[in-house]
């Protein structure tokens, strides 16, 4: 997870071995653009999507992005 000093997130990424095959997911924000690749196994996409400026990425069950909710409240 990657945040700017206002803990605004910029990019986030997920890389993992399911059912012996890869699968990562790679997002990044520029402005209100979040744009995710997706890879699993042999297969992979991209997407586009508008999210609020002050979202928060919580991929769960990855527990770090709750630090930076954390600073928010």
């Amino acid at each position: 997870m990657q945040y700017d000093p206002n803990w605004n997130p910029r990019a986030a990424s997920v890389e993992a071995t399911v059912r012996g095959q890869v699968f990562s997911i790679q997002s990044t924000v520029a402005g209100t653009a979040a744009t995710t690749h997706v890879v699993n196994g042999t297969q992979a996409a991209d997407r586009t999507d508008t999210i609020a400026p002050d979202a928060v990425f919580l991929p769960s069950p990855f527990w770090g992005p709750f630090d930076a909710l954390a600073h928010r409240l």
